[in-house]
């Protein structure tokens, strides 16, 4: 008995509170506090949307016969490590294919993406208004397998390991067309951004400048007077 006479008190308690609320609070602050605390859904994600690539540099496998008799002339001067010459032509064509084969240049509406390293992976992406030239550099051997280094240059990278270049790429095919290309999207790109137009001042301050120049014209003619 004593349990049920407790579940019944504990049931019009309850029911007690309920129509205290319901008398004290008006039905609108319930619906406010019931949308208050309702579960919003998350909201959509806007997708960003990829570049427009406009020219994708392709690389030729010529690069890798100048890379491996770069370094073989070099082994040859050294001496000491021509015992290794053989084993440099072996693992050397395996190596710098792969290494062109992390290469990659890409030219969008307003940058130019360049990705190359295996090991230590390198990814720039350079804004083609930043762009100050493009460098072309042939070397002896480079002209004799027609071969180009394309060589970026930007404002302020005097500084930078490949010469005052920001980034120097080897074996592009085409290089002169290639070239053209991003130089000429540079241009159009700024071209068509917006120029800063002169400040005009706005009518208040030119009507405060008119009179500013009225006053020191009376100033100069009171100063002319005779007598002064």
């Amino acid at each position: 008995m004593s349990e049920v006479a407790a579940k019944l008190g504990r049931q019009s308690i309850t029911t007690g509170s309920l129509a205290l609320q319901r008398d004290c609070f008006p039905s609108e602050m319930h619906d406010g506090y019931n949308r208050a605390f309702q579960l919003r859904p998350p909201h959509p994600q806007v997708a960003m949307s990829d570049p427009r690539v406009l020219a994708e540099a392709e690389f030729t496998r010529d690069v890798c016969k100048y890379w491996l008799l770069h370094g073989s002339i070099l082994m040859v001067v050294c001496v000491v490590t021509i015992p290794l010459l053989p084993i440099w032509l072996v693992l050397g064509m395996m190596i710098t294919g792969r290494y062109l084969d992390h290469m990659s240049c890409t030219l969008t509406e307003k940058s130019l993406i360049v990705k190359k390293g295996m090991l230590n992976r390198i990814e720039k992406t350079i804004p083609l208004e930043k762009i100050t030239d493009l460098g072309l550099n042939q070397g002896p051997i480079m002209r004799a397998m027609d071969l180009h280094a394309l060589s970026v240059e930007t404002a302020g990278s005097s500084g930078t390991p490949y010469g005052g270049a920001l980034v120097s790429l080897l074996g592009i095919t085409d290089t002169v067309g290639f070239r053209d290309k991003v130089l000429a999207q540079r241009d159009l790109l700024v071209d068509s951004s917006p120029t800063p137009s002169a400040q005009q001042a706005p009518p208040g301050d030119a009507g405060v400048l008119e009179d500013i120049r009225d006053t020191l014209h009376r100033i100069e003619d009171v100063l002319k007077q005779p007598g002064r």
